[in-house]
């Protein structure tokens, strides 16, 4: 049933809320706003006091992402570093570029020393009736980041001025309400931070395992023996090169070991200059680029899939491996493993230059030797390998589980949609004395 159609409701403004919650805008609490400081290049250091740029926010949560920091020492007496020195409890807001995207500022962050740059705005809420943190919550809610980006789309210019933070509407229960919302959604927070702690861990030790298992220098229980080695033209046969945009091919690109554009939608066209590497997903045919383009890095390996046509850029030798040949799952395994390492390099800086740029053709990359056991050896570390992949798959899964949980949880616990036991039986008992 819609709030609308419930009793305890009351219409405002932003719609539906909770009766004694309070609609407000962000400017009307006791608060202090500032954007960052710019110009600051010329106090960059690899040490010192963190500078919190938009790259330290992200969508998936309200906390600080450390993966790519930037620090600056400033010298005594600086105004601007004490304009925009954060302190715990205050609310990021990204004004520039990617709108809306809010960060909450905790007293148990790596680097309790920090500012903020000018794309990034810093509100610092004085009443002692407003949680900070479930304020960041809320504007970091679905709906909330639809309104962020309905003022994008009403300006000539992509951009939050101070004027429209504060005239940014809120909704505010009572502070143990407040307070108790924010505390599980920080639950599912942790538990997000926690499973991605895991697949992280399982991803290093399925790696570690690969490095360790496909090149003899550990064996499994019960293998002896020397092994041999296999040579790619033995057991691969090419299937097509191919010049241009254009696999004619039917194949569709699943993933691939290399580097491929970060605008990469599987199946779809390629476009783009950035890249990001990927790990295998899927089994399927490969493709090799020959790179003789300086947008596209020489090397690049795809693992393709059947069916479906493929874009690709510059030049490609697709080929598959030979069904018959005693190779079975762990040569995928150990051939991807091995274009991260030496032996696609070796072969790589042996090739022929052309236009100065190294050109691997495909008749040397078909020589290329790789090593391999007998076949139940091989049979036996895929297994393990394969294990590997469905432990990673199953956190993924629960991973997923989680974040729309807790999707749903934001959604609905800041707008009132949803109660808190604890304080729908407040209402109740009310009722029932009455």
């Amino acid at each position: 049933m819609p709030p609308n159609a419930m009793p305890g409701f009351r219409k405002t403004k932003v719609g539906w809320i909770p009766e004694g919650w309070v609609h407000s805008v962000i400017g009307e609490a006791k608060h202090y706003l500032t954007s960052g400081s710019r110009g600051w290049s010329q106090y960059y250091n690899n040490t010192g006091e963190l500078f919190v740029r938009i790259t330290n926010l992200t969508r998936e949560a309200i906390r600080l992402d450390y993966a790519d920091c930037c620090f600056v020492k400033l010298p005594s007496g600086t105004s601007e570093g004490t304009r925009t020195r954060l302190k715990a409890g205050d609310i990021l807001i990204s004004i520039t570029a990617d709108l809306g995207i809010i960060a909450y500022f905790s007293s148990e962050e790596p680097y309790p020393l920090a500012y903020v740059n000018q794309h990034v705005a810093l509100l610092r809420l004085y009443d002692k009736n407003i949680s900070s943190k479930f304020v960041a919550y809320q504007l970091a809610a679905p709906h909330a980041q639809r309104r962020f980006q309905e003022i994008t789309d009403q300006g000539a210019k992509a951009g939050l001025n101070l004027a429209s933070i504060r005239s940014f509407p809120v909704v505010l229960p009572s502070l143990p309400e407040q307070e108790a919302i924010a505390g599980v959604l920080e639950c599912w927070d942790k538990a997000i931070r926690g499973c991605e702690r895991k697949i992280e861990k399982k991803r290093q030790v399925k790696k570690g395992l690969m490095q360790q298992l496909l090149s003899g220098q550990r064996r499994l229980p019960g293998f002896k023996g020397k092994w041999g080695e296999v040579k790619l033209g033995d057991i691969a046969a090419p299937i097509k090169t191919v010049v241009g945009e254009k696999v004619v091919t039917p194949m569709s690109l699943s993933a691939g070991i290399g580097f491929v554009p970060q605008e990469t939608k599987f199946g779809k066209d390629i476009s783009g200059a950035q890249y990001q590497r990927y790990t295998l997903l899927t089994k399927g045919c490969f493709a090799y680029n020959k790179g003789n383009s300086k947008k596209y890095p020489q090397g690049c390996i795809y693992l393709l899939e059947e069916h479906d046509e493929v874009a690709v850029p510059n030049v490609f030798v697709c080929f598959k491996l030979d069904p018959s040949a005693a190779v079975d799952e762990y040569f995928r395994q150990v051939f991807l493993a091995n274009m991260h390492g030496p032996a696609l390099v070796r072969f790589i800086n042996s090739g022929v230059r052309n236009n100065g740029l190294l050109n691997l053709t495909a008749s040397n990359f078909f020589q290329i030797k790789l090593p391999l056991p007998p076949l139940p050896e091989q049979r036996a570390i895929a297994a393990v390998l394969s294990a590997a992949d469905a432990e990673i798959a199953a956190l993924e899964r629960k991973l997923g589980a989680l974040r729309e949980q807790k999707r749903f949880l934001l959604n609905n616990l800041v707008t009132g949609a949803i109660r808190l036991p604890a304080f729908c039986r407040r209402r109740t008992h009310r009722k029932e004395r009455k």
